[in-house]
Order: structure tokens, then C-alpha cells, then sequence
């Protein structure tokens, strides 16, 4: 289920193990697929049902071990004309630094030899119906630094985010693109400067959630493929030198302003909720009087100290994009 709407592939169909199925400029052309997140995420799953098995019908990339005691990060694996790699978790704070150097230096390498063409993934998951704050500081780390040096502000939405192991439920809730959990999880992922439409929801697989290293099958991760084919890709040059900045006090001040704004996106929401009733209640009454036309300006005018107020302090972490973005929602909300 992503926000992109992609249709799901036929039964059976992976278009990373093919050499003529992806759309590209020409055969010749390469990509590769950045997969990043913390750690207890699902990378390792998800980069195994991508890449599927080895010639030896072993899986390319290691689970089930954290990074702080010990994974390997496993080498690139290249399929067709995709080539996958494999990142540490971030969000250990006794490596962070170790950690940033590692992920930087498998960019930078992946550059030695030329340009190339990176489709950054980044998975995340959901805690208390918005995702986490250590995700999204993950996640703005990482594309601050891309984004210092490549210059160019389009980072900012040319990336994709994979909100994995969804519960039943819940991902049952996120399919009503007007509903308070949708809102919540899409406004949470707009914190930190960044923004994106490419989202895809993926439900949890209940046979998997304990195993490690274990291949999903195609059907339990709708649209997966179909969602990193789509995606469009961040062109890095040649020599290009990735730093991660991993400064703890600016980390530590990152996750607490993403606290805060967590905190006002669920005042925000329901504030929303309430107007959507008020709303409901005059028309239902401007419909029951018979009157020709309804006044909406009327309908809506309790919207107008939301955005004020929101303005002013609810959206005050957000870039002006983002509250531009949020406060459009408000208005599709009704």
C-alpha cells in the first residue's frame, strides 16, 4: 500500500532478477539500491525478497543479528542491471560514529570507479501510530549529508520510505487515505526539513516475525518491487565524498525538537477530528432546514483559528513546503 498508487506485480514477476524488465534508459544503465534504517527494521528481509536467493540457493544478505553485536555487513549483490547494498543500523548510539563512517564509506566506494545512480530507501516502522523519532532522525542525517554534497535541494523528495511490519490492524486503518491514521503517519514523515510522496506501507508477516534470515514470499509484500522500480533515482558523481555528521549533540538536539513535533501533529490531528464533526453537524442542519445552498464559509470558519494558531506554533518545526502541504491536507480533511 503506498501513497503512489502503484499496482502490484503479477504473481511470480521480480523485475530485479531480469535483464529486460525495468524501464531504463538503455540496457547498459545501472542503479543501485541504497536500503537504509535502523536496526529491527526489516533491511535485511526486505533486500533478500528483492535480490531473491544465490545461484546456491543461500540468501545474499545476513538478519537477525544487530549491528552493535557484530553483523557483517554483507558485500553488494549485483541482479540484472541492480545492484543492492547493504548499510548497518544507525540508531545504536555507542557506534553511531563508527556506524555513519561505514554507511558514508559504502557510498563513496560505490563512486570510485564513476558516476552512479542511487535509489535511497529508507525503512521505518511505527510506534504509537507515527513513526518513530530515531527513524527520522536516521533518515534526515543521512540525506543532510547527501544533500550538502550534491547542492541540490531535490534530495528533499527524491527518495523513498518503506514503513514496514505494519500490524494488521493498523494496516488496515492506514488504508483510508482521509482517516486520522493515514494523517498522522504522513504528517510524521514530514518533520526534519524532508518530504516525500513516495511511500509504501507493507504489513507485517506474522510467520516471519520471529525468524531470521528467511525469504518472504511474493504475495505477503504487495507492491514492493513495483515501489523501488518507480522510485527515481539521486545522481552522484564520480569522487564524490559522503560525511555523515554524527556529532552527538546535534543528534541529541535533533531528536528532541522531532519529539516535540510529534507532540504537535497529534494536537493537530485532533483538532482536525473535532472540526470534521463540527462540519458534519452544519451541514446535516443546513440540509435538514432545506436550504438551497450550504454556507461553507460558515462550515468551515473554525478552521481559520486552527491555521492561525498553527502557524504560529503547531507547524513551527516544519519548513514553509511542509506547512503549506499539512495545512492543504487540513482542508481535503473536511
Amino acid at each position: 500500500m503506498g501513497i503512489n498508487n502503484n499496482t502490484p506485480p503479477a504473481k511470480g514477476f521480480n523485475p530485479f532478477r531480469t535483464n529486460n524488465t525495468l524501464s531504463t534508459p538503455s540496457s547498459s544503465f545501472h542503479y543501485k539500491i541504497a536500503i537504509l534504517g535502523n536496526p529491527g527494521a526489516g533491511k535485511s528481509t526486505l533486500l533478500n525478497h528483492l535480490a531473491g536467493k544465490n545461484p546456491n540457493g543461500t540468501l545474499p544478505f545476513d538478519a537477525g543479528l544487530s549491528y552493535a553485536t557484530g553483523k557483517r555487513v554483507c558485500k553488494p549483490v549485483t541482479r540484472g542491471y541492480c545492484r543492492f547494498l547493504d548499510f548497518p543500523g544507525f540508531a545504536d548510539v555507542q557506534r553511531q560514529t563508527e556506524t555513519g563512517l561505514e554507511i558514508a564509506n559504502i557510498i563513496n566506494n560505490e563512486l570510485v570507479s564513476g558516476d552512479a545512480s542511487f535509489k535511497f530507501v529508507f525503512v521505518v516502522t511505527l510506534q504509537q501510530g507515527r513513526v518513530r523519532p530515531e527513524d527520522i532522525a536516521t533518515m534526515v542525517t543521512i540525506l543532510t549529508a547527501i544533500k550538502a554534497e550534491i547542492g541540490d535541494d531535490e534530495i528533499k523528495c527524491r527518495y523513498g520510505v518503506i514503513v514496514n511490519q505494519v500490524k494488521k490492524r493498523q494496516y488496515k486503518e492506514l488504508e483510508d487515505r482521509n482517516g486520522d491514521a493515514f494523517r498522522m503517519v504522513y504528517a510524521s514523515l514530514q518533520m526534519g526539513g524532508f518530504g516525500t510522496q513516495n511511500v509504501l506501507f507493507l504489513p507485517e508477516v506474522e510467520d516471519l516475525s520471529e525468524a531470521d534470515n528467511a525469504i518472504v514470499p511474493l504475495e505477503s509484500l504487495p507492491g514492493l518491487k513495483v515501489f523501488v522500480d518507480n522510485l527515481p533515482c539521486v545522481e552522484l558523481k564520480q569522487g564524490t565524498r559522503v560525511t555523515i555528521d554524527t556529532d552527538q549533540g546535534k543528534l541529541q538536539e535533533l531528536h528532541e525538537k522531532l519529539l516535540k513535533s510529534d507532540g504537535v501533529i497529534a494536537e493537530l490531528i485532533e483538532e482536525l477530528r473535532h472540526l470534521k464533526v463540527k462540519v458534519a453537524e452544519k451541514t446535516q442542519m443546513a440540509r435538514e432546514s432545506n436550504e438551497a445552498e450550504v454556507d461553507w464559509m460558515a462550515a468551515i470558519s473554525p478552521l481559520m483559528g486552527l491555521l492561525l494558531s498553527g502557524a504560529k506554533v503547531g507547524l513551527r518545526y516544519m519548513t514553509g513546503p511542509q506547512q503549506s502541504n499539512l495545512l492543504r491536507m487540513a482542508l481535503n480533511f473536511i
